[in-house]
């Protein structure tokens, strides 16, 4: 039987077969619930099974520029609420592995098993990374041929005259599946390790010459920059790096406002791209990750310093739903000319 369940500002679909203990099978990247069709079959015979289309997949909604591991395992909780049950075991294929482990380090009292089919513990290698930068060149160019060649190369080719119905029924699945939401698969953010320090200096550092972005006149060090680095904690103010196409893309943080305790819900976001990076729409995923981080992390206001004449920043700032809350005229040296500051606002929930 298929079931819709609320999450953010969208709905989850999910199918609900069987009866006893709760399995709950999670599918892989261009999948659906449909392609556990035989499974179920086989388990519902002694379990109950809950088998979820997972953001941007099947029938459910994509929630979103970003789908990270933990959002989709915050998806399969908000299933399992729905259904009020407390205890189940997740059988996670490929992608779906990877939700299954951010759900087990989420919420680890309601997994009762977690099996990995098809899928790892380790982060991808170097190969599958070029390979995912390779993929989402091909679905900006032809969404079509991507989903069905994907699932075609899954097959040995050996074994491909034998399943031909099989790959279809693969091919039909992966279809429904959106261009936004198979770009929102390959953009990660992950808490910055000291070890990013290097990087992330040389991404500011970029940016110094330009006169646009920061008000350093000179590049900066990576010593200068460890005291900024050590103020940064993933349940405070984040500091995250970004990749994209499976390539180190830039950076974002999240810093304190003023400093007093009354600000505590209050802060400044920023973000530094790689000249790569810079004009693809990585900005509003950036935000959007933003935005949806700011409830867990009791923040409630955020704010944007942005340079008076930084036009293309503003202009993604305003198409993000901030506001201009003060203009500060002529604050800033730059050495030939004085620029003036703009604080764009935006209130969260």
């Amino acid at each position: 039987m298929l079931k819709t369940a609320p999450f953010k500002r969208g709905t989850v679909t999910f199918s609900d077969t069987g009866k006893g203990r709760v399995v709950v099978l999670l599918h892989g990247f261009l999948g659906s619930h449909q392609i556990w069709e035989s499974t179920i079959a086989a388990l519902s015979k002694s379990f109950r099974v809950i088998a979820i289309d997972l953001p941007g997949h099947g029938d459910t909604d994509c929630f979103g520029y970003v789908t990270t591991s933990e959002l989709m395992a915050k998806c399969v909780k908000a299933v399992m609420d729905s259904l009020r049950l407390k205890k189940y075991v997740i059988v996670g294929h490929s992608m779906g592995g990877y939700a299954g482990l951010a759900f087990a380090d989420l919420f680890p009292d309601n997994l009762r098993g977690l099996c990995l089919y098809h899928s790892t513990a380790f982060a991808d290698s170097e190969e599958k990374k070029r390979d995912r930068t390779r993929s989402i060149k091909v679905v900006k160019a032809n969404h079509k041929i991507y989903t069905t060649e994907v699932i075609k190369n899954l097959f040995a080719t050996k074994n491909a005259k034998y399943l031909k119905d099989e790959i279809a029924f693969a091919q039909k699945i992966a279809a429904k599946t959106s261009k936004q939401s198979i770009i929102a698969s390959n953009v990660t953010f992950i808490h910055a390790q000291p070890s990013d320090l290097a990087n992330i200096v040389a991404t500011y550092n970029s940016t110094v010459a330009s006169r646009l972005v920061t008000a350093d006149l000179e590049p900066v060090s990576v010593e200068s920059k460890q005291a900024w680095f050590d103020a940064h904690s993933p349940n405070r103010r984040p500091l995250w790096i970004i990749e994209a196409d499976g390539k180190y893309a830039g950076w974002m943080s999240f810093n304190s406002f003023y400093g007093r305790p009354a600000y505590n819900g209050t802060v400044e976001v920023s973000i530094y791209l790689e000249e790569s990076a810079r004009g693809k729409g990585l900005g509003k995923i950036c935000l959007q990750k933003a935005f949806e981080s700011c409830s867990e992390l009791n923040i409630k206001t955020l704010l944007g310093f942005i340079f008076d004449h930084n036009e293309p920043s503003l202009k993604l700032f305003y198409n993000m739903g901030f506001e201009k809350w003060a203009h500060l005229p002529k604050i800033a040296n730059m050495g030939d000319t004085e620029r003036g500051l703009i604080i764009l606002g935006k209130r969260i929930g």
